[in-house]
């Protein structure tokens, strides 16, 4: 491997990064420990002159408590100087993201995950590529269809197909009194897309979070819901439980997460309730430090090493 590799990493402010939590900055802290640099990139600092990427970058080094992250003075740069970029910037999935990935396709290095890839994958919406491991799904801004639906499945979940961590979604039942302003809220009086899924029970279980590298697994973790809530997330209030996968769930993983990897889709977050595939995280998917702190075995560190010895 080459001394020094430099990896840039498009990412939400550093100083909104939190050390116990955050998947970004496993990354960096194990890249770090195998020989690399990193620079952090705002989507304020990433642009492109004519068809040249470039960027306003900060050296960022990850340091012992309580900093844990030391930020150097900016530095012009194109982003053909960097060995490979991580684009790790949280959603919402808007417009200005999708600017984000045209700047990053004109890279000239090894973007993770695919520019083009992650613009064709709502997070939400690329489910519906795999009927066979989803529950019953619709996805429209139709509030008749919306309700049509409900009717039909009993209940149902309905997501916002640009947000994360659990915003937006609400439980759908034909008999809540507050089903129309429900539905209301979540389309914009039918302005809006919005997915729907038919409500699966076993989420009281727990929901579970497998990360993949390349569509290879290389982290599992259920998160068990706090009484009374709805949403698996760790950022509603989760907290995370050591698993393993089921057979059918090892079938699921072993069928989406090659054809995920073939589409630039390297690193992924599988979320799985009563073995069923619910979303595909590929903007920032987290769960890397619970992982190591349950099982003793770092993704973050299988991640760099995999990523290091390919591209150094």
């Amino acid at each position: 491997m080459a001394s020094e590799p430099l990896i840039g990493v498009v990412m939400d402010p550093p100083a909104t990064l939190h050390y116990e939590k955050d998947t970004t900055y496993a990354l960096m802290e194990q890249g770090t420990a195998l020989g690399a640099r990193f620079e952090a990139i705002t989507l304020d600092d990433l642009y492109a002159r004519g068809a040249t990427a470039r960027a306003r970058a900060h050296p960022v080094a990850v340091v012992e408590a309580p900093r844990y992250l030391e930020v150097g003075e900016a530095v012009e740069r194109e982003l053909s100087d960097y060995t490979c970029l991580l684009m790790r910037k949280d959603p919402p999935f808007d417009l200005d993201y999708m600017c984000a990935t045209y700047c990053l396709s004109l890279a000239g290095c090894p973007v993770i995950n695919d520019p083009g890839a992650l613009r064709d994958a709502n997070e939400k919406m690329v489910t519906l590529r795999f009927p066979e491991w989803i529950p019953e799904s619709i996805a429209t801004a139709s509030m008749g269809r919306i309700l049509a639906f409900v009717e039909e499945m009993g209940a149902a979940v309905i997501k916002p197909p640009d947000h994360m961590g659990g915003q937006g979604v609400f439980l759908l039942r034909p008999d809540d009194p507050n089903l129309r302003g429900l539905v209301e809220e979540a389309t914009g009086r039918g302005r809006h897309y919005a997915v729907v899924q038919r409500y699966l029970p076993e989420v009281e279980e727990g929901d579970k979070r497998v990360l993949l590298w390349d569509g290879e697994v290389v982290g599992v973790v259920n998160r068990v819901l706090p009484p009374g809530e709805l949403r698996g997330n760790l950022a509603a209030g989760a907290w995370p439980q050591a698993t393993t996968l089921t057979e059918r769930e090892a079938r699921l993983v072993a069928d989406v997460g090659p054809r995920l990897a073939a589409e630039g889709l390297r690193l992924v977050g599988l979320d799985l309730i009563g073995e069923h595939l619910t979303e595909v995280n590929v903007t920032s998917p987290t769960g890397m430090r619970e992982v190591a702190r349950l099982t003793g075995v770092s993704p973050a560190r299988l991640v760099m090493e995999r990523l290091l010895a390919e591209v150094g």
